[in-house]
This record gives C-alpha cells, structure tokens and sequence, in this order.
C-alpha cells in the first residue's frame, strides 16, 4: 500500500487519487488491457459497497453517532458513499484532517473532532495495519476501539470499547488469519459475503 509505505518512510502522502489510478493502470498494463476495453468512462466508475454495509449502517446511525474515518480526498468518498447509498453523520477524510493512516495522530485528531474518549468510542476494520495503529492510540487511552469497514471506509460509534475485525476476501490477502484472531477482540469472517454478515453482526452486536 502507498500510503503506508509512505508514511513508514516518513514521506508526505500521495494524493490517493493519484495512487488509485497509477494503480489501475499499472494493473491493466500488467493484464494487456488497453484503453479500446477500459476507457475513461469505465476508469471513472466506483466500486459498489459490501451488500452489508447499506442495512447495517442504517440500523446503527439510529442509535449511534456513525463518523467515517479515511484515507483519501474529500471528493472521493463522498463519491463512494453516494454511489453505495452509504449513510453516516460526518465524514473525517484524510484530505481535511491533513494525517493518512497509520500515523497514531489522525485517530487521535478524529476524537478530538467528535469530542469522544477513547473509552467512549467503538472501531471495526477489514485492514489488520489499520486495527493496529487505532489500538495503539486506545491502548493509550487505557481504552481500545472498534472498527467496521466499508471498502476503505473506517467509522467510529460513541459507545463501547474493543476491536472488531471483519475479513473481507479481497482484503489483507498477505495477513496471518490466526495472528489476526489473537490482537482483535472480535473476529468476523465475512469473505462469503451476504446481507446479514459483517456490519449486520457487528450491528447486532451492539444492540442496533
């Protein structure tokens, strides 16, 4: 991942609109797929959010203050939320709040933002690097948070503390699934995919 290899060399971030589309084209170049197959239109579309999410999301922002946490620009996952009709309360980009994940500091500012104690925030993921650094910051906080994810999309709930994890089959292809098991507290394997897992479990969960 860009992002991550940047900030591990302590580089700024790359706009990830950039990093989206070198990666496509890199990926296409790599297939033999030319332009007369992918045009720009086909390059412009967005990928659908997991069945899950929509439901899901609905049921919790009723009961909890749904904020998204990620990396990007503004514009991006705006972008991605309407064209999955995702729902939440705020948006937190990467490109407003001026972090990328995993710097410690973006969780810690998203927080501050809300105005939320770790002990009083709950965080669900499908990346593992991602989970990693959001309990660093909670551990801190003699707290840790949950994560649910929704493609790139991280959103905290005021309520609770622990760590959800939801194993998506397109994600963290190159994790140890056992090592994950044992630094999160809760462990959904979702790579099926359906309308009732993932998110809906994390929903049921917490009472939503």
């Amino acid at each position: 991942m860009v992002a991550q290899s940047l900030f591990q060399a302590g580089e700024p971030a790359e706009d990830i609109d950039v990093t989206h589309r070198d990666a496509l084209d890199y990926l296409l170049d790599k297939k033999g797929t030319g332009l007369d197959e992918w045009d720009e239109a086909w390059l412009t579309i967005l990928v659908l959010g997991w069945l899950d999410a929509v439901p899901a999301l609905e049921r919790l922002r009723e009961m909890y203050s749904v904020v998204v946490l990620a990396d990007g620009t503004t514009r991006l996952q705006l972008d991605i939320a309407k064209s999955s009709c995702l729902s939440f309360h705020m948006l937190c980009s990467s490109e407003l709040l001026g972090l990328t994940k995993a710097d410690l500091a973006m969780y810690c500012k998203a927080l501050d933002l809300m105005k939320v104690s770790p002990n009083e925030s709950v965080m669900a993921g499908a990346h593992a690097y991602d989970l990693r650094a959001a309990k660093k910051v909670f551990v801190l906080g003699s707290a840790t948070v949950y994560a649910i994810a929704t493609e790139q999309i991280l959103i905290f709930f005021s309520i609770g503390l622990k760590i959800v994890y939801v194993q998506r089959s397109i994600e963290d292809l190159d994790e140890e699934v056992d090592d994950v098991r044992k630094e999160v507290d809760v462990f959904l394997d979702v790579t099926k995919g359906c309308m009732t897992c993932g998110l809906s479990i994390s929903a049921d969960i917490l009472g939503a």
